[in-house]
């Protein structure tokens, strides 16, 4: 994490949480190269979550008392509010760029596919903005994939800005700036400056903010199963099918027992997951199988008795 005022800093890490944002880098051919990942303790002003569902309405069959109602999807929104208020001139600086980190990842990324041809030139194709944002924040938002719909910060002025001083001190090297000797002794860690003197900086033409307030809208995009019954679910239609101790979406289970109808399944997996190689004459029956993903050395069954779906929704086997 960047630098954030000492008392700031110490505070969260014994009591709270970042807001953490990271996002994930594709190659042209979709290989994942990096992810970057920026996170800072905020006052919270406002958290608002809405769960919209999506219902048509049908005409009604005839002699039937209701029109015929049908459900599509329901959409996950939260809006954050939030303060950064800076202490000095370093803390100002990371406020703004994270904010600026934010304000960048509204933008939509994309990533290209391309083939060479017999004549050596290649054929670009270009694919649809990339789902690659996850938002933490506590209990609340767990590592959940999300595209940003708004995002806004303002500079609260009225709270002063720590400004570029050209005021002339004496020190053993000779004659320099204020703003450029606090800069100097901050990035050398130096005891002769505490953190509540540095006020002013040598950025000429620049003015840092003692307070932003931000705001940002993101809808959740669920990359995991969620909902009751499926094929998630077999033999168990009315199960939620999505846990794995996540107790979605906010992870009271570890405090709060989990309902009956959130606890864990150990079916055997569906064959539709897995193709039995067939022996051929005069070949020694084999037990180890494979699976439509690649082999799947050691497991030495037709079938799997023991997994799990992970909170992403892929298929663990236990060994």
């Amino acid at each position: 994490m960047s630098y954030q005022f000492s008392n700031v800093n110490s505070s969260g890490r014994t009591k709270y949480f970042p807001l953490q944002v990271s996002r994930i880098y594709k190659s042209q051919t979709g290989v994942i190269e990096k992810s970057e990942e920026f996170s800072r303790f905020i006052f919270l002003t406002n958290y608002n979550e809405s769960f919209e569902a999506a219902w048509s309405t049908h005409d009604a069959n005839f002699g039937a008392l209701n029109k015929t109602h049908r459900y599509s999807q329901t959409n996950r929104k939260i809006e954050l509010s939030f303060k950064l208020p800076a202490r000095n001139v370093a803390d100002s600086k990371e406020n703004l760029e994270f904010c600026q980190n934010l304000a960048r990842i509204v933008y939509g990324k994309y990533y290209t596919n391309y083939e060479t041809t017999p004549f050596g030139f290649a054929i670009y194709n270009y694919q649809g903005a990339l789902f690659d944002i996850r938002l933490n924040f506590g209990n609340l938002i767990r590592n959940e994939n999300v595209y940003v719909s708004d995002f806004s910060f303002t500079p609260n002025f009225d709270a002063g800005i720590f400004e570029y001083s050209s005021t002339p001190v004496s020190t053993e090297s000779g004659e320099t700036k204020l703003g450029e000797l606090k800069d100097r002794l901050f990035a050398q860690g130096s005891a002769d400056l505490p953190e509540t003197s540095y006020t002013s900086h040598n950025d000429l033409g620049k003015v840092y903010p003692k307070e932003v307030e931000v705001s940002i809208s993101v809808t959740i995009l669920h990359d995991y199963p969620l909902g009751f019954g499926g094929p998630r679910r077999p033999g168990e239609p009315y199960k939620w099918a999505e846990n794995e101790n996540r107790d979605w979406p906010h992870g009271t289970g570890p405090t709060y027992p989990v309902l009956q109808y959130m606890t864990k399944d150990n079916n055997a997996a569906s064959e539709s997951l897995f193709e039995i190689e067939e022996p051929s004459d005069g070949e020694v029956p084999s037990e180890t199988f494979e699976s439509k993903g690649g082999p799947m050395d050691g497991r030495q069954s037709e079938y799997v008795k023991d997994f799990y779906i992970n909170e992403y929704g892929d298929i663990v086997f236990i060994e």
